[in-house]
């Protein structure tokens, strides 16, 4: 996760620190035990053998951010594995050893096919974006909100726009490295 941290320090807080406050609940003082102040909740891995994924979108995660994805195996990276990132019309060759980072909630991707004979593995960090929502509704889920507020919580657009401000300029970046 310092590579989160390294390149998305803005983006990275924000999980550490919904992290940090979900771990403070009476009901869940034993979930940071193993990992301090690592921004993710949720974990996949998907060790195949020959790990793709279809075209989708992760809907469930966090629109305005991240999740990382490492991948392993012995497969010919330069013929087959591609990360397809469709709206950005990005082909990524990604190797054995590879971290990638993408927002996964917001861009529909997948990967292309390996060879017969060739192995992939993936293993998936992440954040579902309703635990962001439950922090937001006073440590409550959408439907008791509705039930003691008479009404859906609103969706604003300050949300987006305070998701995107997380995600730094190389400009702002460079800067903040030289701070």
């Amino acid at each position: 996760t310092g590579l989160f941290r390294n390149w998305f320090p803005r983006l990275w807080a924000h999980y550490v620190e919904l992290h940090q406050a979900f771990c403070l609940r009476p009901e869940n003082e034993f979930m940071d035990i193993l990992a301090p102040q690592c921004p993710f909740f949720a974990m996949s891995q998907n060790f195949g053998p020959k790990a793709v994924s279809i075209r989708h979108k992760d809907t469930k995660n966090l629109i305005s951010g991240l999740c990382l994805i490492f991948v392993l195996g012995v497969f010919r990276h330069q013929v087959g594995g591609h990360l397809v990132l469709h709206e950005a019309k990005v082909l990524l060759e990604a190797k054995h050893g590879s971290i990638l980072m993408i927002p996964s909630a917001a861009l529909t991707h997948e990967n292309l096919k390996i060879l017969e004979g060739e192995q992939r593995y993936v293993f998936t960090m992440y954040s579902a974006g309703g635990l962001f929502r439950y922090r937001d509704h006073g440590w409550m889920t959408d439907k008791a909100y509705e039930r003691i507020h008479g009404k859906k919580p609103e969706l604003h657009e300050s949300t987006w726009q305070d998701g995107l401000a997380r995600f730094m300029s190389i400009d702002e970046l460079a800067a903040s490295k030289v701070a």
